[in-house]
C-alpha cells in the first residue's frame, strides 16, 4: 500500500510542475526595495532573482556558495532584464556556520533595508557526507543552517520594519517530496523526540529519501 501511495504522490508532484501560473510584474510593489535570494545561481532561485530585478527592485542579493556561478547568473539576469547594477553576488556557504555569520554581518553593515529574505538554497546528495559540526550535509544545509540564517537575520528585518515602516518577509522554499509516505517513514526513525538524531544516523537513513 505504501508503494502505491508513493507512486501517487510522485505523480501529483510531477503533474504540478506543468501548471503555468502568471508571473505578475508590478514595479510599484518592488521599487526601492532590497531582497536576498539564497541559492540564486540556478533553478528557482535564479528565476526568483530575475523576476525581482525585472520588477524594479533596487537591490537583489544573489547569496551563493560558488562566486563564479553567481557572477554568471548575474550576467544572465542583466542580459535578460536590461537592468544593470541591481543584482549583487555575495558569498554564502550553508554548510559552514561561520559563512552564515559572516553573511549576516555583511548584510547588517551594507544593507540599509531588507524587504525580503527568500531561502531557496539546498542540496541533494546520494551519498552520506558529514559537514561542519558532525551533522550530515543535507541536514546541515537544508535545515539547520537555513533556519540559523533566518534567525540571525531577524534583528535586521525588525530594524528595517521600524525604520521604513514596512513588513519584511521570510520565505522558505521546500520540496513536496518531504511529504511522501516514504519520507515520513524516514523522519519517524529517530522517534518524535529525536528527529534530528535519527536523520543523523547513517545506519538508519536512506539517502534516496532526502
Amino acid at each position: 500500500m505504501a508503494d502505491v501511495e508513493d507512486i501517487m504522490s510522485m505523480r501529483q508532484i510531477f503533474a504540478e510542475q506543468y501548471v503555468k501560473l502568471p508571473l505578475l510584474v508590478d514595479t510599484d510593489t518592488f521599487t526601492g526595495k532590497t531582497y536576498i535570494v539564497t541559492g540564486s545561481n540556478n533553478g528557482l532561485g535564479l528565476e526568483t532573482a530575475r523576476h525581482l530585478v525585472r520588477c524594479s527592485a533596487t537591490r537583489v542579493i544573489l547569496a551563493v556558495r560558488n562566486i563564479a556561478a553567481g557572477e554568471t547568473a548575474k550576467a544572465d539576469i542583466e542580459r535578460t532584464t536590461g537592468r544593470k547594477g541591481v543584482a549583487e553576488v555575495w558569498q554564502l556557504d550553508l554548510s559552514y556556520t561561520a559563512s552564515v555569520k559572516e553573511f549576516v554581518k555583511k548584510a547588517e553593515k551594507e544593507l540599509d533595508r531588507v524587504d525580503g529574505l527568500i531561502e531557496n538554497a539546498g542540496v541533494y546528495l546520494d551519498s552520506w557526507t558529514v559537514a561542519e559540526g558532525g551533522m550530515e550535509t543535507t541536514m546541515t544545509v537544508n535545515v539547520v543552517n537555513t533556519m540559523f540564517l533566518g534567525v540571525l537575520m531577524m534583528p535586521k528585518l525588525m530594524e528595517s520594519a521600524k525604520k521604513h515602516n514596512i513588513k519584511p518577509c521570510v520565505v522558505f522554499l521546500v520540496s513536496g517530496l518531504g511529504f511522501t509516505p516514504q519520507a515520513q517513514k524516514e523522519l519517524a526513525k529517530g522517534g518524535k523526540d529525536n528527529i534530528l538524531q535519527g536523520l543523523n544516523d547513517p545506519k538508519q537513513q536512506n539517502m534516496d529519501q532526502r
